[in-house]
């Protein structure tokens, strides 16, 4: 299966947070970052990093890389209350997703709550080392920011950690306001099996069981992005949904059994229903919500009880809302 939009690209490979080992309590560090001529925002949201002298940071989709030393940095605004989070990433298991956690730290940061990890991942035959930085901004929201690098590449773990520790945001107030054009979106899972498994850039993923990959025997899961930086006008919102929903399973042939406009909160949307051919049949399910010159897409997928996945993720979709 291969998800492509924008934020989905990378859906499935997500930083899958489960059991941090027990670490002590500790009196969290006060960390004051003072804004220089020297920070820069790579980002959606409104954070600045000072890049360490000798990186040549490019914008990507989510964030920068330099490539020629194989560091990148990414952020996302995760519609998930900051101490939520928490309780998931200890309460969860790493140990499936082989990731192994280094060090891990609290803070005071410019006024916030925050925490700090050190992650180790094999990948392939390799070690990613990633610094995940965590940002409580109250409202049901938190920030991860990261920077990921070869794990033996111990300049570039101290570069990125650096570059990290120079995180400075707006006050409280400055900051909402820059966020207020970052499109947020939250679905409410109580009257479904549905729970949140886990993030990727600006994507959320929901499955059954709350892992990634699911081992549930559906194989069923909801994922919320979204396409930024062109207005689909209406006539050209079907071809649209039509293109995108082709992408979600790359090579399947698919028979579209319905594609409808509604209205989702209130905001314009186009979705579509499909099977994928052949044996075993799988389900793909999709809406586009349209504002502005972005889209969200809410995507849904399931290989089993086609029929009841597919009422749950109706009631996802109906449920979404944007705060």
């Amino acid at each position: 299966m291969r998800i492509k939009y924008k934020a989905l690209s990378a859906a499935l490979l997500l930083l899958g947070f489960t059991a941090l080992p027990a670490f002590s309590a500790e009196t969290p560090k006060v960390i004051e970052v003072a804004k220089s001529p020297l920070h820069k925002n790579y980002f959606e949201i409104p954070v600045a990093v000072v890049p360490r002298a000798g990186y040549n940071f490019k914008k990507t989709e989510s964030g920068a890389a330099d490539n020629a030393k194989k560091v990148s940095l990414d952020a996302v605004l995760l519609h998930m209350p900051y101490t939520r989070l928490l309780e998931e990433i200890a309460n969860d298991c790493l140990k499936k997703e082989n990731m192994e956690v280094k060090s891990r730290s609290s803070f005071i940061w410019n006024g916030s709550a925050a925490e700090l990890l050190k992650i180790f991942q094999p990948s392939g035959k390799t070690v990613i080392g990633k610094w995940v930085l965590i940002v409580d901004r109250g409202a049901d929201t938190c920030w991860m920011i990261s920077g990921a690098y070869s794990a033996k590449d111990a300049a570039a773990a101290q570069a990125v950690l650096d570059t990290l520790k120079s995180a400075w945001w707006p006050s409280d107030d400055t900051a909402q306001q820059a966020v207020s054009g970052t499109l947020l979106a939250n679905v409410k899972t109580e009257e479904t099996p549905f729970r949140i498994a886990g993030f990727r850039q600006d994507s959320l993923i929901y499955t059954k069981d709350g892992r990634i990959p699911t081992q549930d025997p559906d194989q069923a899961l909801y994922v919320i992005s979204h396409v930024s930086g062109a207005y689909i006008p209406s006539e050209k919102r079907e071809s649209f949904a039509a293109e995108h929903i082709a992408e979600v399973e790359r090579g399947a042939k698919l028979e579209i059994i319905s594609q409808t406009q509604e209205s989702i909160n209130g905001l314009p949307a186009i979705v579509t229903v499909a099977y994928t051919e052949g044996e075993p049949q799988s389900l793909i399910y999709q809406a586009a919500v349209f504002k502005a010159s972005r889209v969200t897409m809410l995507v849904g997928i399931a290989r089993r009880n086609i029929p009841q996945n597919l009422e749950s993720f109706h009631k996802l979709t109906a449920s979404y809302s944007e705060s």
